[in-house]
């Protein structure tokens, strides 16, 4: 009996420990379900969609270096009804262009080459070393050439590094991302004209049915929210802070510049977020910039169609109308690297047949690095551009018109092979000033 008594008290007080523990269990997933739902309405919020944009589009990218190297080639193909023949030859070229700069020396090197087929590279470099300047163009001078700069350009160049040690400084660029992305929301936060609706648009060859939130501004709205933004950052001090003297000048003229627009109050622009899934990713956008006085409507329209894989489309509208004006395709390819990435981009380009200029593709390779010893230049051996002879710029245009990449691609009959007319390179020309 005493037994029986046992275990019937057991399996009440197991029977009482499960039943609270489901009735636990019931209110978390009640309280994470409340949770969930005050997210996704939260997140469904006109405004609220536009500054998850804000964040994704202004997300700072953690970098630390004071130096750093890119490396590009790019290609073109065009495809049009005339010069088919330069076009051909224009698709066999490869263009070189590389930039090496440290903020710290006050050093940058900038490397063009260009490459046609299986011929030799034709190459030229600028070099900046601390307030001088000098140029080498490989295989046709075995010299640099040096060149003057005046006092504007200098500074000009100065502020260049200056900028680039702010950019480089991660701290820095952390605070000027969070401040701008901080008064840009405050501005769209006092804008109550969003508009709401569900809308079907085209994602490969699929119609996807997504959620459309729009914002419509006339110009002088939208000139008066960016005027109020550069005010507001360049009365904050803290913001300020991130910037040396010649930068904050030009954030005042800036500033200036956008105060001084015309508007009228009658032209428009409307701006369409396309997002879908509870989590209102964004997979598309659209613009449309109406002017009155031309009564017309320019459309621009982009959509997602993979990760990395965007399509764009421009239209015009007028009298009821609406034609496309260029379409195309815009794909990134990127891996990430230790100190770096390295990736290409493909742009495609195709015109409507009322514009009627083909198509086109361009195609940039490219490799950056950061955190990496720049190239050391030696430039003894160099001559001023003001010493240059005349025999040495004959000289130079000799050996350049004699490159088969010259003579395959570039010759019009301007130079002459034989170069009898040595007065081919004037006083005028040697008179050289930056």
């Amino acid at each position: 009996m005493e037994e029986n008594e046992k275990v019937n008290k057991e399996f009440t007080e197991k029977k009482s420990k499960k039943l609270g523990l489901i009735i636990g269990i019931i209110v978390a997933v009640l309280i994470i379900a409340a949770l969930v739902a005050m997210y996704i309405i939260n997140n469904s919020k006109p405004e609220n969609i536009y500054y998850s944009a804000i964040e994704k589009a202004l997300k700072a990218e953690k970098v630390e270096s004071k130096s750093i190297k890119i490396d590009t080639k790019t290609r073109i193909t065009i495809e049009a009804d005339e010069n088919e023949e330069e076009l051909e030859k224009l698709a066999k070229c490869v263009f070189g262009f590389g930039v090496q700069m440290d903020a710290e020396s006050k050093k940058e090197i900038v490397d063009l080459a260009l490459k046609y087929e299986n011929n030799p590279e034709v190459k030229a470099q600028l070099y900046y070393n601390n307030g001088e300047m000098y140029s080498y163009l490989d295989g046709l001078f075995d010299k640099y050439i040096k060149i003057d700069l005046n006092d504007e350009q200098k500074e000009g160049l100065q502020s260049i590094f200056e900028s680039t040690g702010s950019i480089t400084d991660q701290e820095k660029s952390d605070k000027i991302v969070k401040l701008v992305k901080k008064e840009l929301k405050k501005q769209l936060g006092e804008i109550k004209d969003f508009s709401q609706e569900e809308a079907t648009i085209k994602i490969g060859d699929k119609d996807q049915k997504v959620k459309r939130t729009s914002l419509k501004l006339t110009d002088e709205q939208a000139c008066n929210i960016i005027s109020n933004m550069y005010t507001n950052l360049i009365e904050n001090k803290e913001f300020l802070e991130c910037f040396d003297d010649s930068q904050k000048d030009n954030l005042k003229k800036a500033e200036k510049a956008i105060k001084e627009i015309e508007t009228t109050g009658k032209n428009t622009i409307k701006i369409s977020l396309y997002t879908k899934g509870l989590l209102n990713e964004v997979v598309g956008a659209n613009i449309e910039v109406y002017s009155a006085s031309e009564k017309q409507t320019i459309i621009v329209t982009i959509t997602k169609e993979d990760k990395n894989v965007y399509k764009y489309d421009i239209s015009m509208k007028a009298m009821g109308m609406k034609a496309n004006i260029v379409k195309g395709e815009a794909k990134l390819e990127e891996e990430k690297q230790t100190n770096g990435e390295k990736g290409k981009i493909t742009l495609t380009v195709e015109t409507s047949e009322v514009v009627g200029l083909g198509k086109a593709k361009l195609e940039v390779e490219y490799n950056l690095v950061y955190d990496e010893k720049i190239d050391e230049i030696n430039t003894e051996n160099n001559i001023n551009i003001k010493e240059l002879t005349q025999d040495d710029m004959i000289g130079i245009m000799k050996k350049l018109t004699q490159n088969p990449l010259f003579e395959e691609i570039f010759s019009t009959g301007l130079f002459d092979k034989s170069m009898q007319n040595d007065n081919i390179v004037n006083d005028e020309l040697l008179d050289l000033e930056m």
